[in-house]
This record gives C-alpha cells, sequence and structure tokens, in this order.
C-alpha cells in the first residue's frame, strides 16, 4: 500500500471513536506521522509502522504520540525503518514518563551501540539511586539490532570488544524491562529491585 503520511494521517482521524485495538501500516511509505493526540485512536494498543521509511522527523512524531496522556499504545513496532542515535534518543526521551507501553520493537534500523546506550539508560539509568528509582518501569520488552559504530573497525580484536560490550549492554537492558514485567503491578518495586539489582550489587 502506498498511503503515505497523508494518507495515515487521515486513516488514524477517521478511526479516532473506533473500538480497533490494532492496526498495521506495514510497506506504507510512511516517512513521518503527525497526528494530534486528540484525532488518534482512542483504543488503539498495537501499531505496527515497520518496512517504512521513518527516520528521525517521524521519530518527532511517534514521540509526540507517546507522550500523550490518553494513549492506550502499549506494543509499537517500528522495525526496517530508517531509525539511527537520534532518532533512538528522541524515542528514549518521550518514553521516560510513559505508562503504557509495554513493548518496543526496532531490529533492522540504524542505531549503534549509542542507541543501545540510551534504551538502557531509559530502563536502568544507573547514575543515581535516584535516577535509578525514576527509570521506566512499565517497558517490558526492547527489541533491537545495533550495528557497528562509524569508526573503523576492522581490527578484529576491537570488533570483539564492541560486539561483547553490545551484549552486555543487551543484557541490562532484558534485565530490566524483565523486572518492569515481573512487577507491572506495582512500579515502585520495580524501581526498588533495578535499584538493589545495579545500585547496591555494583
Amino acid at each position: 500500500n502506498n498511503i503515505k503520511p497523508e494518507g495515515f494521517n487521515v486513516l488514524c482521524r477517521s478511526l479516532r471513536d473506533s473500538p480497533i485495538e490494532t492496526l498495521s501500516c506495514q510497506k506504507c511509505c510512511i516517512e513521518f506521522i503527525d497526528v494530534d493526540n486528540d484525532y488518534f485512536p482512542r483504543h488503539l494498543m498495537h501499531l505496527d509502522l515497520g518496512n517504512n521509511n521513518i527516520n528521525i522527523d517521524g521519530c518527532h512524531g511517534i514521540a509526540k504520540l507517546l507522550q500523550g496522556k490518553n494513549t492506550a499504545l502499549s506494543s509499537l513496532y517500528l522495525s526496517m525503518n530508517k531509525i539511527d542515535d537520534d532518532g533512538a534518543g528522541i524515542l528514549a526521551d518521550a518514553l521516560r514518563n510513559n505508562t503504557s507501553l509495554t513493548t518496543l520493537v526496532l531490529k533492522y534500523n540504524m542505531m549503534t551501540i549509542e542507541g543501545a546506550k540510551l534504551f538502557l539508560q531509559l530502563v536502568n539509568d544507573v547514575s543515581s539511586i535516584k535516577a535509578t528509582l525514576q527509570s521506566n518501569r512499565t517497558l517490558q520488552r526492547i527489541t533491537a539490532d545495533y550495528g557497528e559504530d562509524d569508526q573503523d573497525l576492522n581490527e578484529r580484536i576491537q570488533r570483539h570488544i564492541d560486539n561483547a560490550l553490545k551484549m552486555l549492554i543487551q543484557r541490562h537492558i532484558i534485565l530490566a524491562t524483565q523486572i518492569n514485567a515481573l512487577h507491572a503491578s506495582n512500579s515502585e518495586t520495580a524501581g526498588r529491585k533495578k535499584m538493589i539489582q545495579t545500585q547496591l550489587n555494583s
């Protein structure tokens, strides 16, 4: 389908009061979205925008939706787009105070290890005990691929070091989101568990 950004925006407005909970717009040539929160489908829980052309501009539009007070989105699929580390930062910032999204899928984008660090900081900020306690406690799953940095990584040793670091960061992301999932009914407990895991055991 070739609905493009304009078509997606019209579609969302037309579904504003619809009971629809799942919307898939894969391969629709969508680069960005510009839907006011007041006109976004009120009951939409699962949105798949995979295999489009969403870039940093698109991330700004998605961020606005994620920051909306009335958003019901619990799953967001953004695989196979053009989201880089800057886009990852925009999404991570938007999710800091989001209390609805539990699943974020970003496979096959353009993020590097720097994007991974941003998502780790989102779900488990270890810069201080207070930051750990205030980390996102809703996300239960973040799935993403992190490619190589722009630096020259041709040397085998450097590549192995980077890959090991990526795996370590991914492991910490999984641990933090698993804690969120285990304590989904009590976000304060999730915050305390992460604080104990990373601050007191470090």
